[in-house]
């Protein structure tokens, strides 16, 4: 049995049965190009052939040293090259012979550049640079604007930003936020959620209900210096993350569920497990009083005020800058069918 050990969403080691651990060293697409054994001795090497318009064909290797213990190789995929020539990116195979993907995407990320309406193309034609490890873009940008605040912020890319995201969430040891976790990598492999970085001086972030998109504000992303665990806004950089794995619980939620008081609950108590899983100290009885998460957990009639009220919550104070909220707007149909439902069911369970 092979056995793998993560930093954040960086797979860094591997240890086969009950022999000593190699390490994984990976470039900058994150293609495993050097092992090492538990003491740093050089193992083996694979370096590969990330060329764009096929003149070499990206995911194929150009050089070798050793033998590669390992199957995740190019981009740090799963390949099947040496069984049936494909490898796998969790939501379609990729085919390094063609340079393409051998299913088309199931959405067009940006249909203002022509690259996107290639849904074969692997990374817009430009894998020197980029790379899928979920088989669909993981995020855009809303507009001109929200690429520059984003810039901004110190990220390559806002797939570097997600990969960090997501990195923290993975390490949560919470078995609900690992069982949240699970089901939304399955459910993003057939249904891709979009992550829309806005721009423009917009100052909330949003689920948006029944399309399986959350949209964050580019100016309020945490700092790429800011995820160092020396840094003094380490704090607020890990509380951002259970405000994007919030927004993320929402995405799985039943559709009857969406912008209501028991679906925000839901959410609110999986974002606080996720806060203290991460060390963020909100089960501490001094961050009761002014902690979002744990003030509606503790008085949810607090939460059906807001929600009734303003139809806009989330913010948790103190982080220093903004930050992704919960903007619950379906459709006015919508919202009294909800509304009907929710009196239906709460008067049930009165007469229970």
């Amino acid at each position: 049995m092979i056995r793998y050990y993560y930093a954040g969403a960086a797979r860094i080691a591997m240890r086969t049965g009950t022999a000593a651990p190699q390490y994984i060293l990976s470039d900058h697409l994150g293609s495993t190009s050097v092992t090492t054994s538990s003491e740093g001795v050089y193992q083996s090497e694979t370096l590969y052939k990330p060329c764009p318009f096929r003149v070499l064909r990206e995911g194929e290797t150009r050089w070798t040293s050793g033998t590669l213990p390992t199957k995740y190789t190019y981009t740090g995929q799963y390949s099947n090259v040496a069984d049936f020539g494909l490898m796998y990116y969790n939501a379609r195979w990729y085919d390094p012979l063609t340079s393409r993907f051998s299913q088309a995407d199931t959405l067009i990320p940006n249909p203002g550049d022509p690259q996107s309406w290639d849904r074969y193309a692997y990374v817009n034609n430009s894998p020197m640079n980029f790379c899928d490890p979920s088989g669909h873009y993981k995020c855009k940008f809303q507009n001109a604007q929200a690429k520059k605040d984003f810039e901004a912020t110190g990220w390559e890319s806002c797939e570097e930003f997600l990969d960090w995201t997501f990195g923290k969430l993975n390490e949560i040891t919470d078995s609900d936020v690992q069982a949240m976790m699970k089901e939304f990598y399955e459910l993003d492999a057939i249904d891709p959620v979009t992550f829309i970085l806005g721009g423009g001086g917009e100052p909330n972030g949003a689920n948006l209900f029944f399309a399986r998109k959350v949209k964050l504000p580019a100016h309020g992303v945490v700092n790429k210096s800011d995820t160092s665990s020396s840094s003094p806004k380490y704090q607020d950089a890990l509380a951002y993350v259970t405000i994007v794995g919030h927004e993320m619980f929402h995405t799985m939620e039943l559709p009857f569920l969406a912008g209501t008081f028991q679906g925000e609950l839901q959410a609110y108590t999986m974002q606080y497990k996720m806060g203290v899983s991460l060390g963020l100290g909100w089960e501490k009885p001094e961050n009761a009083s002014w902690l979002r998460p744990k003030i509606y957990m503790d008085n949810p009639d607090q939460l059906r005020t807001d929600i009734i009220n303003s139809y806009r919550v989330s913010a948790i104070p103190g982080i220093g800058y903004p930050i992704a909220s919960v903007m619950a707007e379906p459709p006015q149909s919508i919202v009294s069918m909800l509304s009907f439902l929710e009196r239906r069911i709460q008067r049930r369970e009165n007469i229970r």
